[in-house]
């Protein structure tokens, strides 16, 4: 595959896009761990991959800083862009507040700076990304890292089940230690598909009809290996969405032909739909994943953990225990022990860690650059396209995150897509804002 030519501009905006692009990789890639490491819970217990992901993260904080001081944009882009970020920043700056409070201050910080991270990515590409080929470049490195990344788990994979993290029969509670946790591989596939044909079909680019075919191979044998029902299901319904949206009548006529012909096909070769059953018997296998129809009830003891935490919200209905804690001790006694343990839901695990105060920043956050979709109705194909994918990806994060805390929780490669997502949608749109009229002063 052959990135974008990047269009001319002007040596600051060169050296901004060059910036936000490596601080983006640096997000994307710093998110592998070893098979049976612990988590650090404190400054003290920072061993070399943490060391390595501090710095990663540090410095993304200083390249999108400098990016957001220094980017040559007019004051009101500026203007329009702090305005719609402004919020979500507010909430960014409420996390690193609930520091002072939260009984494990090291892992509060240390996520809250994660957090702060792809936050000033947002922004930054915001502030920059303001037509196609700035788009078509920012999506083709996304599109690559996400392929990367399940390339990566697919050949570590080949090495050892466990090594790659997706042997979730590994006696491992909630999947093994590897370099990647099997959901989050799973949601990593799974953007990866969706974003990936939604290029293809929103843009028609080059380089993803080049990767469309290894890059649906990768992400669905990922998508398998991972056994995470939930990202196999927002995949699915996201494509399904894509197919009866963005896919010509005519296509969408010879698929449904075609499937009509094969089904026809097959009653006669199997009039006693032997394979079919063989083929449902298999599929329910893999989406129980060996548990019992009580664990499946309890939505793999979700709802057990969701008890615990709506009580420890209760303690601190205000401003939440700290960002990314789930208790007034930093322990949650559920599942195999005490520890502390993500909400595994995004409005609880805001309202558990920064309380009623930092989950109504959250909410007024995601709404403000919400604002700017509509715009699209004012622009032209592209801008329509950005507002498309905007609205497919929030379709996936709505499903996902009702049984993840997703980008408030560890940084990964799902939380990098949904700020860039954001930043792609306010920089776009934000350019068909018209500007204000002179005022009478100003005339004067």
């Amino acid at each position: 595959m052959t990135a974008p030519r990047p269009v001319a501009h002007s040596t600051t905006d060169r050296t901004a896009g060059r910036l936000i692009l490596v601080a983006m990789w640096l997000l994307m890639l710093m998110i592998f761990s070893v098979p049976n490491r612990e988590s650090p819970t404190g400054i003290g217990d920072l061993d070399l991959i943490a060391v390595a992901k501090l710095v990663a993260r540090v410095v993304s904080i200083g390249l999108l800083m400098w990016v957001v001081w220094f980017a040559s944009v007019s004051d009101q882009r500026r203007r329009l862009v702090f305005w719609a970020m402004t919020p979500f920043g507010l909430y960014v700056a409420f996390a690193l507040a609930s520091t002072l409070w939260s009984p494990l201050k090291g892992q509060s910080l240390g996520q809250a700076g994660g957090l702060l991270a792809i936050y000033l990515l947002a922004v930054a590409l915001a502030l920059t990304v303001d037509d196609q080929r700035r788009t078509e470049r920012t999506l083709f490195h996304v599109v690559a890292a996400l392929t990367f990344v399940s390339t990566v788990l697919l050949a570590a994979d080949f090495v050892s089940h466990d090594f790659s993290g997706l042997n979730r029969d590994s006696g491992v509670e909630d999947g093994s230690f590897g370099l990647l946790h099997p959901t989050a591989s799973g949601a990593t596939a799974s953007l990866g598909l969706v974003l990936l044909v939604a290029c293809w079909l929103l843009w028609a680019w080059p380089w993803a009809s080049r990767l469309l075919l290894p890059g649906i191979v990768v992400h669905l044998v990922i998508l398998d290996l991972a056994a995470s029902r939930t990202a196999d299901g927002m995949a699915l319904l996201v494509l399904v969405a894509m197919l009866l949206t963005l896919v010509p009548r005519e296509w969408l006529g010879m698929v449904l032909l075609a499937g009509s012909t094969a089904v026809a096909v097959y009653l006669a070769i199997d009039p006693h739909l032997n394979v079919v059953e063989t083929l449902v018997a298999s599929g329910a296998g893999y989406a129980s994943r060996g548990e019992s129809a009580a664990s499946i009830s309890t939505l793999t003891g979700r709802t057990a953990l969701w008890e615990k935490v709506w009580g420890e919200f209760l303690k601190s209905p205000l401003i939440g225990h700290g960002y990314f804690v789930s208790s007034a001790t930093g322990e949650l006694d559920v599942w195999s022990g005490p520890a502390n343990r993500t909400a595994h839901n995004l409005v609880l695990q805001a309202l558990v860690s920064t309380g009623v105060v930092g989950a109504g920043l959250l909410l007024w956050g995601l709404g403000r650059p919400a604002r700017f979709v509509p715009l699209a109705l004012r622009g032209g194909e592209h801008a329509r396209s950005v507002a498309s994918l905007a609205l497919l990806v929030t379709l996936w994060f709505l499903g996902w995150t009702q049984l993840s805390e997703s980008f408030l929780g560890p940084v990964r490669p799902e939380s990098v897509v949904w700020f860039v997502t954001v930043g792609i949608v306010v920089g776009n749109l934000a350019s068909l804002v018209e500007p204000r009229p002179p005022s009478a002063e100003a005339r004067s």
